[in-house]
């Protein structure tokens, strides 16, 4: 038997793009998805004879991570700073251009961001930090394989994909207890029920991303009992 998966709703694909991908998965016997939440956005190319199951991501909870203020040291970061980070591929479904200018209007003119991950999207965010007056408090550091250290030194973590499978960077961040801000997107709403378990928003919402972003850090013992909170979700659904 031929298995095939499909990891997000992929919305930015083209007509064609979607007729080719028919075709293909027209061989297979059964398609994977890893979230339930987008099957209904991917039925358009899916082809209906074929079969779905859903196996969700899931993660091994660290029980103990090594150097956890490594980079504010590499960074000349002070540990009284609050750092907000993301981690992922700079490319344009990311929404890491909300990001940038919803920080950029944070009244925490004193946080820093950090950026893991490599992309095509790299030099056009550089230089709209530049053009935002962020770019001294934005730190890209490229792909890092110390992910779980990096994730365990922030105050906050940010992920505003346009569309999503179930994304493993806020399945990590979740992990190591960092509180979470995240578009309301695919998988992210299995790991982010509600209120409970951090701040969802609305994709594509400049100004509820910048009223999320400060909440979570203005309240920063509220921001830890979701952190808590959706920590033992993933342990019970998702390790």
């Amino acid at each position: 038997k031929l298995i095939s998966s499909q990891r997000s709703s992929n919305k930015h694909y083209s007509y064609l793009h979607i007729l080719a991908l028919r075709a293909i998965l027209n061989l297979t016997n059964v398609i994977v998805l890893n979230s339930v939440s987008y099957r209904e956005e991917v039925q358009h190319y899916l082809p209906k004879q074929v079969g779905i199951e859903v196996i969700p991501n899931g993660i091994r909870i660290p029980e103990y991570i090594q150097s956890i203020n490594k980079i504010r040291d590499e960074l000349a970061i002070d540990s009284s700073s609050l750092l907000i980070g993301t981690v992922g591929r700079l490319s344009s479904e990311k929404g890491l251009e909300l990001i940038f200018k919803a920080f950029s209007q944070s009244k925490h003119k004193d946080a820093q961001l950090l950026i893991t991950g490599s992309g095509p999207e790299k030099n056009r965010l550089e230089k709209l930090a530049i053009t935002l007056g962020i770019d001294d408090r934005i730190h890209m550091i490229g792909f890092r394989t110390d992910i779980w250290s990096i994730l365990s030194s922030l105050d906050l973590y940010v992920h505003a994909s346009i569309f999503e499978g179930m994304p493993i960077s806020v399945l990590e961040a979740i992990a190591v207890g960092c509180p979470i801000v995240a578009t309301d997107s695919g998988g992210i709403r299995e790991l982010v029920t509600g209120p409970e378990h951090g701040w969802l928003v609305a994709q594509g919402d400049f100004i509820a991303l910048v009223e999320a972003i400060d909440n979570a850090l203005d309240h920063q013992e509220e921001a830890r009992l979701r952190a808590s909170r959706a920590l033992e979700h993933i342990k019970i659904n998702y390790s």
